[in-house]
Parts: C-alpha cells; structure tokens; sequence
C-alpha cells in the first residue's frame, strides 16, 4: 500500500493516509497543495469526533482563516 502520509495523531495512534483516501481530499479545490495542513491537523485538531459511518473511524477538524 503507498501511503501519502504517516503521522502520529493526538491520540497517539498511528494514522495512515494511503492514496486512494487522499485523492477525495485533494479533489476539493481548497484542499490541493495542503499536505502540511492535513498533517498538522492530525496532529493538533481543533475538535475530533466519531465518524457516523463507521465507529472506528475518528473525523479530525481543525479552523483555518
């Protein structure tokens, strides 16, 4: 699997972001060219909350100007 980015979040667990998770994000336009961002929030989120999708999966948020 290539992964675009490994980080260790705040909960101190280990997040992968392969490829193919990536590429919904960055087809946003606001989001393209914003990888230090995607690892900053990982690491310092504003607030994290349980996905409703899926209860493993944690949505991590954090305010940009």
């Amino acid at each position: 699997m290539n992964n675009v980015l490994v980080v260790i979040g705040k909960t101190r667990r280990k997040i992968y972001i392969p490829k193919e998770r990536y590429k919904p994000i960055i087809r946003h336009n606001k989001m393209q060219n914003k990888l230090l961002e995607i690892q900053e929030t990982l690491y310092k989120p504003d607030i994290i909350l349980r996905s409703l999708k899926d209860e493993k999966v944690r949505d991590y948020y954090k305010h940009y100007k």
